[in-house]
C-alpha cells in the first residue's frame, strides 16, 4: 500500500513539474521576455576613497571603556570610523576618513573622536594601523586644541 501511495505521489509531482514547463517553454525564434528593471543605484564616485590617518590618545586613563582620540586628516576629509580590535594586551586604532584623491593635497585639519571599548584600557598597548596619509605623524600632539 506505501508502495503504491508512493508512486502516486512521484507521478502526480511529475506530472504537475511537467504542466509547468509548458507553460513557461518559450516558442523557438519567439523573444525572451526580458525581467523587470533594477531600481537605479547611484553612479559611483571614483575617486572618492578611506584614509587610514595619523591619531594620538589624549588622555588615555586605565580605568576608562572609552578612548577619546585627535586625529589629522586632509582638510576636506569626513570622519567614516574608527575602528578599534580589542585583545588581552593590545588596542589596534584605525581612525578612517572619506575624502576625494584631489583633496589629500590641499591641507589639513585636526579633530577628536571618541569610541567605546569593551573593556576598560588597563595596561594595554594602544597600537596604530599603517597610514595613508600623511606618512609622518610629528605633527599630532596631545597639548595642542583640536581645530
Amino acid at each position: 500500500m506505501r508502495r503504491v501511495l508512493a508512486f502516486g505521489l512521484v507521478l502526480a509531482l511529475a506530472l504537475v513539474t511537467r504542466a509547468r514547463r509548458r507553460r513557461t517553454a518559450i516558442a523557438p525564434g519567439a523573444p525572451a521576455a526580458l525581467p523587470p528593471p533594477l531600481p537605479s543605484l547611484p553612479a559611483a564616485n571614483g575617486d572618492e576613497r578611506f584614509v587610514s590617518v595619523p591619531w594620538v590618545a589624549l588622555d588615555p586613563a586605565p580605568g576608562r571603556d572609552e578612548l577619546l582620540v585627535r586625529y589629522r586628516a586632509p582638510a576636506a576629509a569626513t570622519l567614516d570610523r574608527v575602528d578599534v580590535q580589542e585583545t588581552d594586551t593590545q588596542l589596534f586604532v584605525t581612525v578612517l576618513v572619506r575624502t576625494h584623491t584631489q583633496a589629500l593635497d590641499a591641507g589639513a585639519t585636526e579633530a577628536t573622536a571618541r569610541v567605546a571599548l569593551r573593556a576598560p584600557l588597563g595596561e594595554r598597548a594602544l597600537v596604530p594601523a599603517p597610514l595613508d596619509w600623511p606618512a609622518e605623524r610629528s605633527h599630532l600632539h596631545r597639548d595642542h586644541p583640536a581645530a
